[in-house]
Order: structure tokens, then C-alpha cells, then sequence
């Protein structure tokens, strides 16, 4: 059926539907009545004739069906059209997209564990979002066995072993995508190696590059701006050694620098001797670490060094910067979002733990940081901004750098010790993976999950947050 032509059509029946409901069919009626003469095609011309022929009650019969659609067809209409609000108090109407957030609780799950324990590894998240663990310390001496781990699936894969077995190694994703595994203990006596080889992701497979200079075990690797690698301190047998050298992919050839100002490497079974840091202008910051070479003047026990000092690489010289306000080796240091330095834990001159701190490429000095329990721990910077501060998956807390405050956080279940590695995975999770405690080698690995946003709506339900 054609729409009646009336242009008042619509408006009578919204009216009589607000304003006299209980009279609203009789007056529809004869409006209908009115139009249908109106209507144009052959069917509407012959409708009035039959409907007038009809008997009264057959009519109103007719009529009554006729009024109930009309009603019901223009009744949907007067609903369907927007509405003015309401007046009144906004706060008790509430919107129906409207809804809170609010955060759920972090916490632990356990996934797959690595086939053999491993500590004094490295780990390595490479462009794909895999994560590669190489190397490490088994108690029969350094592996060379290497594992993939597919946060997808949560299982471990094994890859090609290494072309040499190493503890203490340093890991280094290079632009190109392969991975640059240099240095460490290749022996089971530890003694500390030049050797130096890269994995492709591409094809699992690794291959020699060219040695080192000199021998690196427990040194820092860090990759500058120009693509290059930038390999300090650590081990060369013994003592502890002051050396630095640079690794150009493009050459797959090492180069000597010029020497840190003071010798530092890691004297106990700790994952890096010192940190390194890169920081926004291009600089890396070394801090911290140990001291073998005055042993004798210190009674046999290696100097913990609170120094620190900076490489410029456009120069290829150190300059040394504001010390910390405690010698320690051992310890995590995360690059902020403001282009501050966070230094938490390691092992100090005395019993316990450290209080971090704060370096500051602006002013080159450091403050304190507030304090955390933990003194052999993973630091991992989270997309929210905060870092999580882990002694294995144990034990954890937040570091706030727009409060500069502390919180605890949830404790996994997992066995993972410390010379465990953190590894921060697209998602968000932290994959925290071996370790060794008081003599004990871990394979488990566990998973943090930070706090998630979750949108509260009005009706209470629970959905994801944005």
C-alpha cells in the first residue's frame, strides 16, 4: 500500500497518539477514509467503492483492521522519531554508552619450561616476537644449546646448537635481524673467550664471525645508532679489564676504542658485570660493577665501584660522570621515558639490599631513588611506563617514575631464580625464563601480565578496556 499524500499525516497520528489515546483509532479512521481517494493505482480506486458497498458492520469490521495497522504502523513511527532529554538532574540519567574503567590485578601464570636448566644465559626477542635463549652455565659447563620460544603457542623449539658453547655471553639484535652472541666462558673452567657468531632467524642456523680483539666474559654489548656494537669491560681471564671494542656488521669485523676509565667486570655469578645504557643523545652510560685488579690491597675480595662514565661515539672516548651514591655490581639499569636512568639492586660493600637510583643525562648526577628488597632482580621497562623489578618470578614491585614511589606486586608461583632473564613480549607480558638459587639450576618459565584496563559498564557487566 502507498503512503497517503496527506503532508499532516504523520503529525495528526503522533498527536492523537500523546494527546487523546482512547479516541486515537476513530480519528485515524477518518483520516484513512479522507486520503484514500488520494491514492493513487488502479487497487486504490476501487478500495473506496468496495469498502462504502459493505455492510455497516462489515465496515467497521474492515475499518477496525485497517486502524489497528495504521496505529500500529504510525505508532512506530512516533517512536522511532529522536526525542528531546528529559529535563532534570544529568547524574541520575545515566548514558547507556557510558562506562567506568577500572584496572584488574596483575599477575603470574606459568608456561612451558625450557627441556634442560639454564642460568647465566641470554635471551633475545627477535622481529618475528619469538624469543631466543642461547648459551648458559649447566653444571657440567657451558652449553651451546639454543631454544626458541613461541609466545603464540607457549612451547619452547629447539634450534641449532651454537657454533661454540658459552656462559656469560653477551646477545645484541643487530639491524639487519640476526643476532650477535659474543664473548663469555666457552670452558668449563670459565675461562673467557674472543670467539664471536651470529644467528639467523631466517634459516635457525648459526655461523662464525670474526674473534674479538680480546676476551669479554660478563661485558656489556650495546647497539649505537649507526649500527654498530658496542662491547665494554668485563673479563679478559683475568683481571678485570678497562678495554672496549666495536663490531661493524657490514665488515663482520671487530675494531679496538679507546679504554673506560677504570676497569670493570663481575666477580661472582652475575648476568652483567656493569650496565650500559643508551641514552637519547646517542651516549652510553656504564656504571657500576666490579674491580679484580686491587684484590690484593683489599684483602681478596674484588672492589665494588660506584663510578660511572660516558662513551661518545662520534669521539670513541670516555668521559667520566657523577658517581653513585653506592658501589655496586650486578645490577639492572632501564632507561625511563623522561631520559632518566633507574639503578636498582646488585651487591654493595655491605649486607643487603640497595637503595636505588637516578641518573640524570641533563645534570650528569645521580639521586636517590626510593628503596626495593630486592637485590638480585630483572628489570623491565612496561608499556604503562613503569618498570617491573623481579627477583626471578618470585618476588616483584613497580617502580612509578612520575611519583618516584614503589608498590608491590604480584609474586609468581613458578621456581625461577635470579640470573633469570625478563624479556618483554608484544603483548605486554614479561617472559621471565631459569635461573639458580643456592645451587639449584631452574628450567621453569613464567609469565608476568601487567595491569589491563577493563571497561566497567552502567548494568555492572565487565568487557575489555580500550
Amino acid at each position: 500500500m502507498t503512503r497517503p499524500t496527506d503532508p499532516l499525516f504523520d503529525q495528526r497520528i503522533a498527536d492523537w497518539l500523546e494527546e487523546d489515546p482512547a479516541h486515537a483509532p476513530s480519528q485515524v479512521l477518518d483520516t484513512v477514509l479522507a486520503a484514500l481517494p488520494s491514492i493513487p493505482g488502479p487497487r486504490a480506486s476501487r478500495a473506496p467503492r468496495r469498502l462504502l458497498a459493505t455492510p455497516s458492520s462489515a465496515r467497521w469490521l474492515v475499518a477496525a483492521t485497517v486502524v489497528i495497522g495504521v496505529v500500529v504502523f504510525g505508532g512506530a513511527l512516533y517512536l522511532l522519531q529522536p526525542r528531546e532529554a528529559a529535563v532534570g538532574n544529568p547524574s541520575e540519567m545515566p548514558s547507556p554508552s557510558s562506562s567506568s574503567v577500572q584496572p584488574t590485578a596483575a599477575f603470574w601464570t606459568a608456561t612451558a619450561s625450557l627441556p634442560t636448566p639454564h642460568y647465566g644465559h641470554t635471551a633475545t626477542l627477535l622481529p618475528d616476537g619469538k624469543v631466543l635463549v642461547a648459551g648458559g652455565l649447566l653444571r657440567n659447563g657451558a652449553t651451546a644449546s639454543a631454544w626458541l620460544y613461541d609466545p603464540s603457542t607457549g612451547t619452547w623449539t629447539a634450534t641449532r646448537n651454537m657454533v661454540t658453547p658459552r656462559q656469560f655471553a653477551s646477545a645484541t639484535l643487530l639491524l639487519n635481524g640476526k643476532v650477535l652472541v659474543a664473548g663469555g666462558g666457552s670452558t668449563a673452567s670459565g675461562a673467557d673467550s674472543t670467539s664471536a657468531e651470529l644467528f639467523d632467524p631466517s634459516t635457525g642456523t648459526w655461523r662464525a664471525t670474526a674473534n674479538m680483539v680480546r676476551p669479554h666474559s660478563q661485558a656489556t654489548a650495546t647497539l649505537l645508532p649507526n649500527g654498530q656494537v658496542l662491547v665494554a669491560g668485563g673479563g679478559t681471564g683475568t683481571p678485570s679489564t678497562a678495554t672496549a671494542e666495536l663490531y661493524n656488521p657490514d665488515t663482520g669485523s671487530w675494531t679496538a676504542t679507546k679504554n673506560m676509565t677504570k676497569p670493570r667486570q663481575g666477580q661472582t655469578a652475575t648476568l652483567l658485570d656493569q650496565t650500559a645504557t643508551l641514552l637519547p643523545d646517542g651516549k652510553v652510560l656504564i656504571a657500576g660493577g666490579y674491580d679484580d685488579t686491587i684484590t690484593a690491597a683489599n684483602g681478596g675480595i674484588p672492589e665494588n665501584v660506584a663510578s660511572a662514565e660516558l662513551f661518545d661515539p662520534a669521539t670513541g672516548s670516555w668521559v667520566a660522570t657523577g658517581s653513585m651514591a653506592d658501589p655496586r655490581g650486578g645490577q639492572t639499569a632501564t632507561l625511563l621515558p623522561d631520559g632518566k636512568v633507574l639503578v636498582t639492586g646488585g651487591e654493595g660493600g655491605g649486607p643487603g639490599a640497595i637503595g636505588a637510583e637516578l641518573y640524570d643525562p641533563d645534570a650528569r648526577a645521580w639521586t636517590r631513588a626510593g628503596s626495593t628488597p630486592l637485590d638480585s632482580e630483572t628489570a623491565t621497562l612496561l608499556p604503562d611506563g613503569t618498570v617491573l623489578v623481579a627477583f626471578g618470578g618470585r618476588a616483584a614491585e613497580l617502580y612509578d617514575s612520575g611519583t618516584g614511589s614503589w608498590t608491590a606486586t604480584a609474586s609468581g608461583s613458578t621456581d625461577v631464580g635470579y640470573l633469570a632473564t625478563a624479556t618483554l613480549l608484544p603483548d605486554g607480558t614479561v617472559l621471565v625464563v631459569g635461573g639458580e638459587d643456592n645451587g639449584v639450576d631452574y628450567a621453569s618459565a613464567e609469565l608476568y601480565h601487567p595491569t589491563t584496563p577493563i571497561a566497567v559498564s552502567p548494568s555492572g557487566d565487565l568487557a575489555p578496556g580500550p
